[in-house]
């Protein structure tokens, strides 16, 4: 999951400058294409050391607009979509995690 959230912020930058010259449409296509099939993504073999808080942190860097402009923005507005739901995935996939630890702690011995 670390991996796959780490490559957030490289590819939007990529996109970023594609969009900005027309030599490179196709190169953009193929980027697009790459965060779609990067954010349906829905197994992890592990969630590492990855927090509430980490999540956080990118989901706020995905959503602010910082220093682009407002046209490059709406033009990434896809793109934003598309992180967006994949963080708030890998948020519900934390809140699942815990849950199985808890019942491995219970004796199998014990009636429910």
């Amino acid at each position: 999951m670390d991996i796959c959230l780490g490559m957030i912020a490289p590819l939007t930058r990529c996109l970023e400058f594609c969009m900005q010259d027309n030599q490179f449409k196709e190169l953009e296509n193929r980027l697009r294409k790459t965060i779609k099939n990067l954010t349906k993504i829905r197994k992890f073999t592990s969630i590492g050391d990855v927090t509430v808080k980490i999540l956080e942190d990118y989901l706020e860097s995905v959503i602010d607009k910082g220093d682009r402009s407002h046209f490059m923005y709406q033009a990434l507005g896809d793109i934003i979509t598309f992180f967006a739901v994949f963080i708030i995935f890998c948020s519900q996939k934390l809140d699942v995690a815990p849950k199985s630890k808890k019942q491995k702690l219970i004796s199998p011995i014990v009636e429910r």
